[in-house]
């Protein structure tokens, strides 16, 4: 998987998180991610893939990761976020 590919496979994550517990933080959250907005790789706020993006590249030097560490990836990458904003 690459980074965009991972980075969409956390945006289905939490959005199946948020069809079962909906919650204000998260819709917001996930409106900002949404990779289907626009054309091509991004995210409606751009920002947010840009720095997925560049977590993903000092994560892993290939662009060619197995799903397993692609989701492990994206627990540790929301785990660091989620302190950033406490």
């Amino acid at each position: 998987m690459n980074a965009y590919k991972t980075f969409i496979m956390m945006f289905y994550s939490l959005d199946a998180v948020y069809d079962e517990t909906p919650n204000t933080e998260l819709g917001n959250y996930l409106s900002s991610l949404n990779p289907f907005l626009f054309k091509g790789e991004g995210s409606a706020d751009p920002a947010e893939y840009t720095e997925f993006k560049l977590e993903f590249s000092k994560t892993f030097n290939s662009d060619n990761i197995p799903p397993r560490k692609a989701y492990r990836f994206c627990e540790e990458y929301l785990k660091k976020l989620r302190h950033k904003k406490q």
